[in-house]
């Protein structure tokens, strides 16, 4: 997940993933340049929170929406 400490909706998305016991890879775009290289590259926009998925068959989709992340986060990762 592509995010920065200090954006609401990131804060958001990380609680979600403490309080569902979830650990994924993150990348901070305001600590490492090459993160927010890789976030505007693969989705198109410069936006967090952004969750990059790719799936087992190597297709990427890239989520945007704090609320659709979480949605995710708990549909897919958490049955």
């Amino acid at each position: 997940m592509y995010y920065f400490n200090s954006c609401p909706f990131c804060i958001k998305v990380r609680l979600v993933l403490w309080w569902l016991g979830l650990k994924i890879p993150m990348k901070n775009i305001k600590t490492q340049s090459s993160n927010i290289a890789e976030l505007v590259e693969g989705g198109g926009i410069k936006q967090v929170p952004c969750l990059h998925i790719e799936s087992a068959s190597g297709e990427n989709r890239w989520l945007y929406e704090s609320t659709d992340i979480i949605q995710y986060l708990k549909t897919e990762l958490c049955e």
